[in-house]
């Protein structure tokens, strides 16, 4: 009896070490499909109230868009199965900004969104990064 004990013990140990270990494959983020984000940090600067507000991002089937600070911009995009993340053809309207900070933050967004590769979906907090730069988002 005391074998068999023994035996059980084992047995429940490495079933757990077996589970656990998940034979090293990534965990994906959720779908970015529906979702809607405010931007509030950009390349580890964060943003401020009034400025955050207006930096948007929201996803679709197909296509990402959003308002960018002085302008509508819109985009397709692709998600691989390891979190990786490509924006598309990237346009948007020109208006004219007359706040230059709204307008340099634009710019550093776009910049960083055409080059982005990966993302990912922790605590309703989205983070994307790329050669540009960090993007972290939150829900509105």
């Amino acid at each position: 009896m005391k074998i068999n004990k023994q035996l059980l013990a084992v047995l429940i140990v490495s079933s757990t070490s077996l589970v656990s270990c998940g034979g090293g494959v990534k965990n994906p983020s959720p779908s970015l499909v529906g979702t809607n984000w405010q931007l509030y940090s950009l390349n580890g600067n964060i943003l401020g109230k009034r400025l955050s507000k207006r930096v948007t991002l929201s996803f679709d089937t197909k296509r990402a868009s959003g308002f960018a600070g002085c302008n509508r911009y819109f985009s397709s995009y692709h998600v691989s199965e390891t979190n990786g993340l490509h924006f598309n053809d990237i346009g948007s309207t020109k208006k004219l900004c007359f706040k230059r900070r709204f307008m340099r933050v634009e710019r550093n967004f776009l910049n960083a969104l055409s080059n982005a590769s990966s993302y990912q979906i922790n605590n309703n907090e989205l983070s994307i990064n790329g050669s540009s730069g960090a993007l972290k988002f939150k829900r509105p």
